[in-house]
């Protein structure tokens, strides 16, 4: 699933009670009708046509999120820090572009996960058109499903669907998934099992648009899960008019790298009872702590000489405590 960006509609009026979203949510109805209408645009080549990036060439199928109505693609492709040698998670590939491009300049493994038959099959076409099969691995599965448990990557990245609707998901079509996400499901999917497949010292990181996504709720889950948000690049794009369309200004997207959260693992190592273990659970039972004698107050950092000085357990706990348009 390409997971789409710059022409994402905005929905607002999500509401926050006990961490969870609030059902009634005020939907704008002009802009998912932007959104939709961009998509069947992009649906209307009858047959797969072929993009050129960065001298490579890809093949688009119309039923995939296309870099050429939605060329976010591009931007989040050239932001992405990922070192030679380092293996590669997409989730959502899509088209294969940001995958393909990771392989090409040098990263180890490459893993590429999408929940839309069509975009896993384009993806392959790709891989082979540009000779980088022998790095590649490709999963059909929604989010990290699919992936064998106990792999581990040095960078997981998603361009996530980042509208929210107020609507079942299998009311959605596959593409129009790569736009919605409903009450959240994927990105909170996303953020709590990321850790099961990062390697201590990987980066995680996540395609979001503040304009167009519910930024503060993206926030709010990314701290239920232990996670601290930064921003690693920003771009503020102008939208082109197309006809049939409202326009629309501008749009911020944005690269995020999310972090552990230092601080919430220190407060949860706080909010953990010690344990004792049992022997010395048995001993403090059997032998408690003396008590000083109320009539020398005075004397508590000075044991008298006839009372040895009493062996007490010592624990301790520590704290850790660029305005511009590439439209052309």
């Amino acid at each position: 699933m390409r997971n789409i960006g710059i022409w994402c509609t905005t929905c607002l009026a999500l509401g926050i009670f006990s961490g969870t979203l609030n059902a009634q949510i005020n939907e704008r109805p002009k802009e998912i009708r932007t959104v939709r209408h961009l998509l069947a645009q992009s649906q209307r080549p009858p047959l797969p046509y072929t993009i050129r990036y960065d001298g490579k060439q890809f093949v688009v199928d119309p039923e995939v999120f296309s870099p050429k109505y939605f060329p976010d693609t591009y931007w989040f492709e050239k932001n992405l820090r990922i070192q030679p040698g380092d293996s590669f998670l997409e989730i959502g590939s899509g088209t294969g572009l940001i995958s393909v491009m990771a392989a090409i300049k040098g990263a180890g493994q490459v893993t590429a996960v999408d929940i839309n038959p069509a975009a896993v099959k384009n993806t392959t076409e790709n891989v082979f058109l540009n000779h980088v099969s022998h790095k590649f691995r490709i999963y059909e599965g929604d989010v990290f499903d699919p992936i064998p448990k106990g792999q581990k990557f040095d960078v997981i990245f998603w361009f996530a669907p980042f509208m929210h609707v107020d609507m079942e998901r299998g009311n959605l079509t596959e593409l129009e998934r790569s736009v919605f996400d409903p009450n959240y499901n994927s990105l909170k999917k996303y953020l709590s099992q990321a850790r099961n497949f990062l390697r201590p010292d990987g980066k995680l990181y996540l395609g979001f648009s503040p304009t167009h996504g519910q930024f503060e709720v993206l926030e709010k889950f990314a701290q239920e899960n232990g996670w601290k948000v930064d921003v690693v690049a920003r771009e503020v794009d102008q939208i082109p008019f197309m006809p049939g369309i409202d326009q629309v200004d501008f749009i911020t997207v944005m690269l995020l790298e999310l972090k552990p959260d230092i601080t919430s693992e220190t407060a949860e190592m706080y909010d953990t009872p010690m344990q004792i273990p049992k022997g010395l659970e048995t001993m403090i039972r059997a032998e408690p702590m003396m008590q000083m004698p109320e009539e020398k107050p005075e004397m508590h950092m000075n044991y008298p000489t006839e009372v040895p000085k009493p062996q007490t357990p010592h624990t301790s706990q520590s704290s850790g405590f660029k305005k511009r348009s590439h439209w052309r």
